[in-house]
């Protein structure tokens, strides 16, 4: 279970707190300092950061500093350590697929039209149905730079 109000988001990607997972923090952190997020997949046993480390891109994606990201001094990375900012989205398979990709995809369309970044975390993403998995396919093929997808599997 995806909890992020349960979790510490790290400070960086070079935070103390973030053992292993030097590889994907590194392409992460470049991706942020080179203001090119893209979509990612996070592929791990259980327990090994996964998901900390999805919280972590989220909050750089989001982040209003120009210079540091994530800054943790901002707004938005304040919202992001709370778990209530509105542009950071987490879904968990909720059992019912196509309803399922729907929502998640008419709240990326909708964000990436608006004047912010969007970030759609999705948790275990590989319960999906294959006929849901083509509806996110599709969303995910035509979205805005604005709009990434974190997949933790």
């Amino acid at each position: 279970m995806f909890d992020s109000q349960s979790r510490t988001i790290p400070s960086g990607f070079d935070d103390e707190g973030l053992f292993g997972n030097l590889e994907a923090r590194r392409y992460l952190g470049a991706r942020i300092d080179a203001r090119a997020g893209r979509s990612v997949l996070l592929h791990g046993p259980s327990g090994c950061g996964k998901s900390l480390l999805a919280l972590l891109y989220a909050k750089a994606f989001v982040c209003l500093d120009p210079d540091t990201r994530p800054c943790g001094r901002c707004r938005a990375c304040k919202m992001c350590d709370d778990g209530i900012h509105p542009n950071v989205q987490i879904f968990e398979h909720d059992g019912e697929d196509e309803g399922f990709a729907r929502k998640i995809n008419a709240k990326a369309r909708a964000e990436s039209l608006g004047e912010g970044r969007f970030v759609t975390v999705l948790d275990r993403p590989e319960l999906i149905s294959r006929r849901g998995l083509e509806l996110l396919r599709d969303r995910m093929g035509r979205l805005s730079p604005k709009v990434i997808f974190i997949c933790c599997t």
